[in-house]
């Protein structure tokens, strides 16, 4: 009897937008609110036409977020998004981001920012690679993938 394929599991129900694994990764395929850039840290949401992105809002009510895989121009576009795992995210670090420091998402912002050195309820990745510059910054985060609260600015 023929083993499972290593390969990528892929759900097909595209207007609940395609979602599959590699190893710890996942991802969605979502349509874009706006132009965003590989990195950005987005919210996702639903509607009658599937998933979509749209832009951070403080909430007490638990979200999903994730990561921009790859780039839209505008409004309407299929894009992926990275939702657990390793991922490349833009991280902000006005406050030094140590590796290990957790990351949260602030309202109107599309990058990570420090949370703190304890899980909260905003937490929604873990650095692994330091990132010391005020300027936002893609680099290596670990995705938490549990639904999380939008912290005010």
């Amino acid at each position: 009897m023929p083993g499972r394929s290593s390969a990528s599991l892929v759900d097909t129900d595209y207007k609940n937008g395609a979602k599959w694994y590699e190893g710890v990764n996942e991802f969605q395929t979502v349509k874009s609110h706006a132009a965003i850039a590989a990195g950005d840290v987005v919210v996702i949401t639903h509607s009658s036409t599937g998933p979509l992105t749209v832009a951070a809002a403080t909430s007490s009510v638990y979200q999903r977020i994730g990561v921009a895989v790859n780039a839209a121009s505008g409004a309407g576009e299929w894009i992926t998004v990275q939702l657990r795992g390793f991922a490349e995210a833009s991280v902000e670090g006005t406050t030094d981001v140590a590796a290990g420091d957790f990351l949260e998402v602030l309202t109107t912002e599309n990058d990570f920012k420090k949370d703190g050195a304890a899980r909260t309820v905003y937490s929604g990745a873990v650095a692994v690679d330091a990132q010391p510059s005020a300027t936002p910054t893609v680099v290596t985060v670990y995705l938490i993938g549990d639904p999380v609260q939008i912290a005010a600015s």
